[in-house]
C-alpha cells in the first residue's frame, strides 16, 4: 500500500523496518458506523494467520529478539501484574534468580509468561491488549464489514496475487518478490539491532543480541542450526549490519535442503508450545476461539497438543543462547 501510494517507491524492501506504518489510517479511534459508511466506497481485503503462529512471530519480534522499544512498552505489563507472584511462589530458587537482574528491562519474558499475558489480556480488563497480538476477530470486524476478499498468509502467493489481478495492480509480481525476501530480513535484522544498539546494551550485551537475532532465524526456518553464529562476544561489540547480513547470506546459502530447513523449522514451533502448560494452551484456545472457527483453523493441532509433546520443556532449552 506505501508503495502504490508513493512516487519514491518501487519495492517494499525498501521501507525500513521503522517506517512500516508510515501514514497508515487507523481506522479503530472511529465509530464503527462512520467507518462502515466511510468503507462502503472501497474494496475491503484481509489477510489472517494461523493464530498459533502469528502468536509466536509476534513474541519473536517483539520480545525474544533484542527490542528495547518493546520490552518496555509489554515487558512490565507482562511481568509484573500477577504472573511474577505466580513465579516468585514457586520453591525453584533457580527460576526466582533468574528474573531479578535487569528486572526493568524485561528482556528475559519467557513464552509461557508471554502466553499467560494473552489469555488474561482477552479475559479481563485488568491487561492493556496489544494489537499485534488481539484476535483477527476484534482487530478487523469480519462480522461487521463486508469484506471482498479475506486472505491466507498460509497462502499468500496465490491469495497476493489475486488481489493484485482483481484490482487490475500490475506493478507488483509475488514471486520476483519472494526471492528477495530472505534477503530483506536478514537486513532488516541487522539495521534493527544497529539502530537499538544503544537502548539494548543497557539490558543485554550485543553478543547475546546477534545471537538472538541468528537463533530467531533458525526458528523461521532460514538458517541451519548446523550453521553457529561466527563471531566472538570481543566482535560482536564492533560488528556492523554489513558484517552480519553477510555471515546471515553465507549461512542460508549452506543451507541448502529447503525440505531440512522446513522440518527444523516445524521441530522449533512443536518444542516452543511445549514449554507451555497444556491447561494454558486450552485457555488460550478458549479465548481465540472466534479466529479458530471464523476462519477455520484447527483449534487443536497435533504439532501443539499431541500425547507425545506432553512433556514440557523448559524455555532454555530451546532459547538460550549463551
Amino acid at each position: 500500500m506505501q508503495v502504490l501510494d508513493s512516487t519514491n517507491l518501487d519495492s517494499p524492501y525498501q521501507i525500513k523496518p521503522m517506517n512500516v506504518n508510515k501514514n497508515a489510517q487507523y481506522l479503530y479511534k472511529e465509530d464503527i458506523f462512520r467507518m462502515m459508511a466511510k468503507l462502503r466506497t472501497h474494496a475491503l481485503f484481509m489477510f489472517v494467520r494461523n493464530p498459533f503462529h502469528r502468536l509466536l512471530s509476534g513474541y519473536l519480534d517483539k520480545i525474544y529478539t533484542a527490542n528495547p522499544f518493546y520490552w518496555g512498552l509489554l515487558g512490565k505489563e507482562i511481568r509484573f501484574t500477577g504472573v511474577v507472584d505466580n513465579i516468585l511462589r514457586r520453591p525453584d530458587q533457580k527460576t526466582v534468580n533468574s528474573i531479578k537482574p535487569h528486572a526493568s528491562c524485561y528482556h528475559n519474558i519467557t513464552f509461557d509468561e508471554f502466553i499467560q499475558y494473552v489469555i488474561e489480556a482477552e479475559n479481563t480488563t485488568a491487561r492493556k491488549r496489544d494489537p499485534h497480538f488481539m484476535p483477527m476477530y476484534d482487530l478487523c470486524k469480519p462480522c461487521q464489514f463486508q469484506y471482498d476478499f479475506v486472505g491466507k498468509m498460509e497462502t499468500f502467493k496465490k491469495d497476493f496475487t489475486f488481489v493484485m489481478e482483481t484490482l487490475n495492480i500490475s506493478k507488483f509480481d509475488v514471486y520476483s518478490l519472494e526471492e528477495k525476501a530472505s534477503e530483506d530480513v536478514f537486513l532488516d535484522v541487522a539495521s534493527s539491532l544497529d539502530e537499538r544498539r544503544k537502548e539494548i546494551v543497557k539490558c543485554i550485551s550485543m553478543h547475546e543480541a546477534y545471537r538472538r537475532s541468528w537463533r530467531h532465524m533458525q526458528i523461521k526456518g532460514l538458517i541451519s542450526t548446523k550453521e553457529v553464529y561466527p563471531f566472538s562476544e570481543k566482535q560482536s561489540l564492533y560488528l556492523t549490519p554489513f558484517q552480519l547480513v553477510h555471515a546471515m547470506k553465507v549461512a542460508r546459502s549452506r543451507s541448502v535442503s529447503r525440505d531440512d530447513l522446513k522440518k527444523q523449522k516445524e521441530t522449533f514451533f512443536v518444542d516452543i508450545f511445549r514449554t507451555v502448560e497444556l491447561e494454558k494452551l486450552k485457555k488460550l484456545v478458549k479465548v481465540l476461539k472466534n479466529d479458530f472457527e471464523i476462519f477455520n483453523y484447527d483449534p487443536y493441532p497435533q504439532s501443539v497438543f499431541a500425547q507425545n509433546v506432553a512433556d514440557r520443556l523448559d524455555f532454555s532449552e530451546v532459547f538460550d543462547v549463551l
